[in-house]
């Protein structure tokens, strides 16, 4: 880490600390309580002022702050004065404890505005075709790279997002497509297989979550009259293995199944056996030999070949490419994109390389490039594994400046184990390799004025609060694995990791964190500000004042609380920098075998 990433996480901290004890301090003089000293940090004092009968510091340790207010603390000597805390009335402890966390909301807000108004929110807004996953759905009814979609039923698709956020896309099952090939109109027609029962009539959701997170894929439907359905398969199975072999991921298995034919020395294409085995819904382990279908796809699909099929469909499973190509979740294709860079990370391959804002890629490895998640797919299967490690593999790439000067260069993507939000990374922290240069894509925006931006920004407050609520809940429940919490060496990277990036990813993380700390803060858990709340309302239910003792006993509660958890982000701030692998590796250099 540089001076420059360490200047990157102090400003971050620095700020969502700032914010959140000036609100407590302001709403602690307007209230008419005392404030006897405002710190930035803890322990020991580097510098500081007095103004208005209050200090202002600045401490050695920059992991916090805190507001001391007179007749809060535990040592404090009461003498009944109105200005004490404990002499407030609840409504104004409250409102004290309260205004830290709204304060960071507010600060989130306020940046999520400022960046509506100057960068603008990024959109999609072609509907042509750059990518189609061989095998899904939409090579299945042939559709090809470069047809521009028009409409879906009787819905007009304008954009990208339309048709991503169409909910009948996702829900009907019959679905007729208008679209434009080569300026010719043609029709296209999806009529999925009726299905028997499905999942969600089955099972709750907590048993649902249960089964996904078993050794195996889960069986989501499976069609009447199919291979699978006559084996005995039904929804809520969990595959183990095919073929005698065990799972690595929903999009292995689909491969599996789908190339499970043979061709004759005619020509004539023939399915093969696979043996599967599975645990049925009471967990009883079941096996047997399907033959399976073979399927052909309209006449126009590219390419064109038969594809086996058993009758079942599984939980996807986000892989790399999915997390980082924005593939439409039930059509299986893509955006066509200009591969025109948009930024560039700083200190990263194809910063070294001299790839700069507003290129244009137009080569890779010798063949000519046309979309960027063309090149997004190629970056990202760049690279070799050696044991526990990876290493990139060079890349040749030709693109031209914004001055219209040609450039050619070898780029070694940088390879870094990662979890991906995928239910898999979330519920096991598992890590993949993920190979990158460095670049994001230019994309269109949509500006907001200065009275458009403001309930655009409250949106997105609310929908990262949303986003966070359901984060801890699935924590707590045991859903998502704790290994996805950090501390402040995971602030700080990510901080370092978004300031190469720019303002805007940076000012954006700010964001995030601010509205993080508000939520955790709001916490009912002493020491935090939501245990507090709770405190002062349940004096206000029993009409009796808090004591300092029951202050003190609370806080010492708190401690016993927050420590061992502080302690196991310390420990998972540990992992993730590699401490670990590198003491194991010192010690079987020491001891080898």
């Amino acid at each position: 880490m540089t001076l420059i990433d360490i200047i990157r996480f102090l400003i971050v901290l620095g700020l969502v600390i700032v914010v959140h004890e000036l609100g407590h301090l302001i709403v602690a003089k307007w209230v008419g309580a005392r404030v006897e000293r405002f710190s930035i940090g803890f322990g020991r004092k580097l510098f500081g002022i007095t103004w208005h009968d209050t200090e202002y510091i600045v401490s050695l340790l920059p992991l916090g702050g805190y507001v001391k207010i007179s007749g809060m603390e535990p040592g404090d000597e009461l003498k009944g004065e109105p200005w004490e805390f404990l002499s407030l009335s609840v409504w104004r402890r409250t409102a004290v404890v309260l205004a830290g966390p709204v304060m960071n909301f507010a600060l989130a807000v306020f940046i999520y505005y400022v960046l509506f108004i100057a960068a603008g929110d990024p959109v999609i807004t072609t509907t042509t075709i750059g990518l189609v996953r061989d095998g899904g759905v939409g090579w299945e009814i042939g559709l090809r790279v470069g047809d521009r979609i028009v409409q879906v039923n009787n819905t007009p698709i304008t954009s990208w997002d339309d048709l991503s956020s169409t909910p009948e896309i996702f829900t009907s099952g019959d679905l007729t497509f208008q679209i434009e090939r080569e300026g010719n109109p043609i029709q296209k027609h999806l009529s999925p297989p009726p299905a028997v029962g499905t999942l969600e009539s089955q099972f709750t959701e907590e048993q649902m979550a249960e089964r996904l997170n078993r050794d195996g894929l889960l069986v989501r439907t499976v069609q009447k009259d199919s291979p699978a359905a006559q084996a005995g398969l039904v929804p809520g199975c969990v595959i183990t293995s095919v073929n005698g072999q065990p799972l690595v991921s929903a999009r292995e298995l689909a491969d599996q199944i789908a190339e499970q034919y043979t061709q004759t020395e005619d020509r004539t294409f023939v399915a093969k056996p696979l043996r599967l085995a599975w645990l049925d819904p009471n967990d009883a382990i079941q096996e047997a030999e399907l033959q399976p279908n073979l399927f052909f796809p309209a006449e126009d699909a590219e390419p064109y070949h038969p594809k086996a099929r058993i009758g079942i469909v599984f939980t996807p499973e986000e892989t790399v490419r999915d997390v980082f190509i924005p593939f439409h979740g039930r059509l299986d294709i893509a955006p066509r994109l200009e591969p025109i860079v948009g930024a560039v990370k700083e200190g990263s391959p194809a910063e070294k390389a001299g790839l700069a804002t507003g290129s244009r890629v137009i080569d890779i490895n010798g063949e000519p490039l046309g979309d960027w998640n063309v090149l997004v797919d190629k970056v990202l299967a760049a690279y070799s594994v050696e044991g526990e490690t990876a290493r990139g593999v060079p890349l040749e790439l030709t693109w031209i400046t914004p001055l219209q000067e040609v450039h050619t260069g070898t780029v070694t993507p940088e390879v870094k184990a990662e979890t991906i939000p995928s239910h898999r990374g979330l519920t096991t922290g598992e890590k993949v390799f993920v190979a990158q240069l460095g670049l994001s894509r230019q994309t269109e925006r949509i500006h907001y004025g200065i009275i458009g931006a403001a309930p655009k920004a409250v949106e997105k407050m609310r929908d990262v609060c949303s986003m966070m609520f359901f984060f801890i809940y699935k924590v707590v429940k045991g859903d998502y694995s704790s290994k996805n919490l950090g501390g402040p060496v995971a602030i700080a990277q990510l901080a370092a990791e978004t300031g190469r990036w720019g303002f805007e990813k940076f000012f954006d993380f700010i964001a995030l964190l601010s509205a993080n700390l508000a939520i955790l803060n709001l916490l009912p858990i002493p020491p935090l500000d939501g245990g507090h709340v709770v405190l002062y309302l349940a004096q206000g239910a029993r009409k009796r004042p808090v004591t300092l003792k029951q202050m003190e006993t609370f806080g010492k509660i708190g401690i016993i609380l927050i420590i061992p958890l502080m302690l196991y982000f310390f420990f998972n701030d540990l992992e993730r920098v590699g401490l670990f692998r590198w003491m194991k590796g010192l010690l079987e250099a020491i001891w080898p075998g």
